[in-house]
């Protein structure tokens, strides 16, 4: 019989610096359960029933990482369509009564409440947010100061695109709730809507091809 071992099975979502010290610990395998064997002892075995705290310690994890982290409770009727914005932080909501909901994931809350119309039925939506820069006019001419170029400033916006079935597409400003403009140029159903990275854009497919 060789010589025994034990064994502490850890966690962490970043990387240990010492895994003696830190990290958290999923489940211990007793010496009496591990024995080395193989050529030169680099083998070791997992005896008896400590195999059952392997499959505990890896089934907690994977419980732990298939709970919910948000859990969001509308009361509006069915959801007829949703859509993560690409920085995965905003969550906007279309709802059978017709509103458009825009729920921040950091902190869980619902940041604006959106009553489209003109729309139809909300069939496509997309949120995005970033930074634009617009660069200010120059300033008049002045007799004691020179004209000189200001320098481009930057705002950060965020915005949300909402589509209907009667193919209409209006951009709203998802911090005040208020439309901002009116697109046209689907016959029918528009069935995706996506703002581009520095939200200039938007891309939409339709039935109508």
């Amino acid at each position: 019989m060789g010589t025994t071992f034990g064994i502490t099975f850890k966690y962490s979502t970043t990387p240990l610096a010492d895994p003696y010290t830190t990290g958290t610990t999923a489940g211990t395998v007793n010496n009496a359960g591990l024995i080395e064997g193989g050529a030169g002892g680099k083998a070791i075995a997992i005896t008896g029933g400590q195999t059952n705290v392997i499959t505990n310690a890896i089934n907690r994890q994977i419980e732990r990482a298939m709970r919910p982290k948000l859990q969001i409770r509308n009361s509006a009727g069915a959801i007829s369509a949703l859509e993560l914005g690409a920085d995965g932080r905003f969550l906007v909501i279309a709802t059978g009564n017709g509103g458009v909901r825009v729920w921040d994931l950091e902190n869980g809350r619902q940041t604006q409440q959106i009553n489209p119309s003109g729309v139809g039925a909300v069939t496509a939506l997309d949120v995005g947010s970033g930074t634009v820069a617009s660069v200010p006019e120059v300033p008049p001419p002045n007799k004691k100061k020179s004209r000189a170029a200001l320098p481009p400033t930057a705002t950060t916006q965020r915005l949300v695109v909402v589509a209907g079935d009667n193919g209409t597409v209006t951009l709203y400003d998802a911090v005040a709730g208020t439309p901002l403009k009116t697109l046209s140029g689907h016959s029918g159903s528009v069935l995706a809507a996506r703002f581009s990275r520095d939200l200039r854009q938007v891309a939409t497919a339709g039935s109508d091809g």
